[in-house]
């Protein structure tokens, strides 16, 4: 085999690899039962914030901590924190995201990522009557 072909080769399988491991690492949300099953796996999670429980923040030098409940979109509530600050009007916010792991029964977010408030989603209604006319 000439060298050119070996390397051509060598590119081809590097591609389907990349194309295999982007595949296998590219998530979905998922739900607190399937994270509680496999507590070892990183899961994205995305719920509603229960803001009639508890929104804890303890802001120490040594532990920045949130502590809130989260319902998924499986009606299974479960209690998560997060390591980190926490953001501005973070009771005001209607769906949050969560990526992390399962500790027990209390899920372990090392990521959060944010749902717009409702109140964006009221203007975008009037855009699309609008644009509709």
């Amino acid at each position: 085999m000439k060298r050119s072909h070996i390397i051509l080769l060598l590119i081809i399988f590097a591609s389907i690899a990349v194309v295999i491991g982007t595949l296998h690492n590219s998530s979905t949300y998922s739900d607190f039962a399937t994270a509680k099953n496999n507590k070892t796996q990183t899961f994205q999670i995305i719920g509603k914030l229960d803001k009639n429980k508890e929104i804890k923040y303890d802001s120490t030098l040594t532990n920045l901590s949130l502590s809130f409940f989260l319902t998924d979109n499986k009606k299974n509530e479960c209690k998560v924190i997060y390591y980190g600050n926490k953001p501005n009007d973070f009771a005001k916010l209607d769906q949050v995201v969560v990526t992390g792991k399962m500790n027990d029964s209390v899920f372990i977010a090392s990521e959060m990522l944010f749902k717009c408030p409702s109140k964006y989603q009221r203007g975008n209604e009037k855009l699309k009557q609008n644009f509709q006319k």
